[in-house]
């Protein structure tokens, strides 16, 4: 289903990118698996499929408990 230009699907699932301050070695991408991880311009930005919000605030968390420094949650427009 899309809603605007932001694509959702019926269950309530959307793609997100989040970007965090630094780069991430395989241990802390881990922690966001199944988001896809990649370094640009000293910042790591993951991507992919968030089933719902509870899901995504989890994913913040995690985040939060390896202390960066979060720059940006944008939900994708596809």
């Amino acid at each position: 289903m899309t809603t605007g230009s932001v694509t959702e699907t019926s269950d309530g699932a959307a793609t997100y990118r989040i970007c965090v301050k630094g780069h991430f070695g395989r241990g802390l991408r881990a922690a966001l698996e199944p988001l896809k991880a990649c370094e640009v311009h000293g910042r790591t930005v993951f991507e992919g499929l968030v089933r719902d919000q509870a899901a995504l605030y989890g994913l913040l968390r995690r985040l939060e408990c390896t202390g960066c420094t979060l720059l940006s949650v944008l939900k994708v427009d596809e």
